[in-house]
């Protein structure tokens, strides 16, 4: 199909979605239709992410979360910069932390602005997923994330199950649970 076929297509789905919802809200069937529909959508704006900004004119959200799946889908940060800049920058820090931990690579964490969940998260299931203590490093302990760097690094120990990894946690409750769970 080509690709005015498919906008085509897309608008007149997202127009008749409301329609569609109102008559088959309360049904078996319509759950089901709601299921396809979004797989149908999810498979159209995966192939071309530009089609995720027809969401624009209903609902900023959507467009944002279509952006994010594609992103997802493609394994490719590059598509989070069509996130709007003038929207709440966690969006776009939300699909970087996504595309991230689906590529296994923490150069993609570098990216999130914002310090806080979704940056020490990339980081720490990154490092957890390489097995790698030295991605933990890139949690900033001073900025009041210790025990996100310490949880990262009792990951990285559990998954390794090198119990060594667990000196260098600081919290000392977590270093014996550490200890003890490596070594199983």
């Amino acid at each position: 199909m080509s690709n005015s076929v498919l906008v085509f297509v897309l608008v007149c789905l997202v127009c008749l979605l409301p329609l569609i919802l109102f008559f088959l809200f309360f049904t078996n069937m319509g759950a089901n239709l709601i299921i396809a529909y979004n797989n149908f959508i999810s498979q159209i704006t995966s192939q071309n992410p530009q089609l995720c900004n027809l969401y624009t004119l209903f609902n900023q959200d959507k467009r944002d979360s279509c952006i994010r799946w594609a992103a997802i889908e493609n394994k490719d940060e590059k598509i989070c910069d069509m996130v709007s800049s003038d929207y709440p920058y966690f969006h776009r820090d939300e699909c970087y932390k996504d595309v991230g931990i689906e590529k296994n690579d923490s150069s993609i964490c570098d990216k999130i602005l914002i310090w806080g969940t979704y940056k020490y998260k990339c980081y720490s299931l990154v490092a957890e997923q390489k097995k790698d203590p030295s991605i933990c490093e890139m949690i900033k302990a001073g900025l009041g994330y210790e025990s996100a760097k310490d949880s990262c690094l009792y990951d990285v120990a559990i998954a390794r199950k090198d119990s060594t990894i667990c000196g260098m946690i600081k919290t000392m409750t977590l270093v014996s649970l550490c200890q003890e769970k490596a070594s199983q």
